[in-house]
């Protein structure tokens, strides 16, 4: 699996030329993994960093349009969290082609350890047990704050997620 995300359009351009040259590139990306038998993970980002795929309905279009087994959604639940969505927005358009997950905290924004935001850990189990999701979980650490001392950070969470999780 390798993650992909969407770029950026120019202000001042139609929208609609810039999602023509992230569809355009990603089916290219798709006939290669193709020959690879790998899978593209597609992450939307947040508003600020794309104009493109921000959002559950946004991944969605642009994985219909690009239309390749190659190419499947993920979630960031920063991104997700941000506009205002939850798992059920991803997995009720999503389904199946829903294939990995950043499951990390924010203030909404950032990218922190469960516990050093506000995002609801509980209700995103529930969902995600809800689901059915079998996927891996993975953790994305980008605020400055835990540059000095990424094991801590790591070890923080997997004490938080072992009591929502379990072993």
């Amino acid at each position: 699996m390798l993650l992909v995300t969407p770029g950026w359009g120019y202000e001042n351009e139609d929208r609609q030329e810039a999602w023509k040259r992230t569809r355009d590139s990603l089916e290219r990306l798709s006939k290669v993994a193709a020959d690879l038998e790998l899978t593209l993970a597609f992450e939307p980002l947040t508003r600020v960093e794309s104009n493109l795929v921000y959002d559950s309905k946004s991944l969605k279009a642009m994985l219909d349009e690009v239309n390749s087994p190659y190419l499947k959604g993920m979630i960031d639940t920063i991104p997700m969290a941000l506009a205002n969505e939850d798992f059920h927005d991803y997995f009720s358009l999503l389904k199946e082609d829903l294939v990995h997950i950043h499951f990390i905290d924010g203030k909404p924004e950032g990218h922190h350890v469960w516990g050093d935001g506000v995002l609801h850990l509980q209700k995103y189990i529930d969902q995600l047990s809800q689901f059915g999701y079998k996927g891996s979980l993975t953790l994305e650490y980008t605020s400055y704050q835990y540059v000095q001392n990424p094991d801590t950070a790591i070890e923080r969470t997997l004490e938080i997620l072992a009591g929502f999780i379990g072993n």
